[in-house]
């Protein structure tokens, strides 16, 4: 089974902790016109900083959930 959106916030609150601010889910998904196996979920994720050393850890997080 694919990762969920809420898989996705989870791996991004375990990687950014209390820098994490905002996860936004925006376009079709948002609008509930989303169409499984053809449309995208567009995320905005909104952090306070991402060192240089969690770069790593948030693109495992991303890679994960991107089909």
């Amino acid at each position: 089974m694919p990762p969920t959106l809420t898989d996705l916030v989870n791996s991004l609150r375990k990687v950014h902790g209390d820098a994490l601010r905002t996860i936004a889910v925006y376009g079709s998904a948002a609008a509930g016109e989303h169409a499984p196996g053809h449309s995208d979920i567009n995320v905005l994720v909104i952090v306070d900083d991402v060192p240089v050393s969690q770069l790593r850890e948030e693109g495992n997080a991303t890679r994960e959930w991107v089909a």
